[in-house]
């Protein structure tokens, strides 16, 4: 793994725009963190999670009362995914956000809001992470080209590279990986 760059002696002008570009994007995550608080990113997560999974599971069971109205048995199916889909989705975003609010009144909701913030600092580097991986599917060298001379790039490359490990085998060859110099090749 390349060592990752001394950040402690850099000043405003030694920052490029893709530097900028990720402070703004970890910066507003921490921030939407801060103002929502820990319970309720992490209910909201799971609300999303929850309604994608009953969705999968449960989206043939309104498919009979959709389709004498739509006489496509895909757009059936596909009505009432999304219609299942919304409904749950707002129904677990609403009590998550009952919930949040719920913690943010009591004495822990500095806490809670602390917490936020940080779960919104790695999720903005986790979203970085994810939009390396696609702009180098999509752009190739040019992300390469885009992360040189950046301070932030080697965090957001040796993040893609461990990332890119639990990713199923059918979609590594299309994601960006890291440059690697000749000594990592395997024998």
């Amino acid at each position: 793994m390349p060592s990752l760059p001394d950040l402690s002696h850099i000043s405003p002008d030694d920052l490029s725009r893709l530097d900028i570009g990720v402070l703004i994007v970890i910066g507003l995550s921490a921030l939407w963190g801060l103002t929502r608080g820990f319970t309720t990113e992490l209910s909201g997560l799971v609300a999303w999670a929850s309604a994608v999974i009953l969705t999968y599971r449960f989206h043939a069971a309104l498919v009979p009362w959709i389709s004498p109205y739509l006489h496509e048995s895909w757009l059936a199916e596909s009505v009432s995914a999304a219609v299942l889909f919304i409904v749950i989705l707002l129904t677990l975003t609403t009590i998550a956000g009952r919930v949040g609010a719920a913690v943010r009144g009591t004495l822990f909701g500095g806490v809670d809001r602390i917490l936020g913030a940080i779960f919104g600092i790695l999720r903005g580097y986790v979203m970085l992470i994810a939009l390396y991986l696609l702009a180098g599917s999509f752009f190739g060298s040019w992300t390469s080209y885009l992360m040189q001379g950046s301070f932030t790039g080697p965090y957001i490359e040796a993040g893609a590279s461990r990332l890119a490990g639990y990713l199923p085998h059918s979609l590594q060859p299309h994601l960006a990986s890291p440059p690697t110099s000749g000594h990592d090749a395997s024998l």
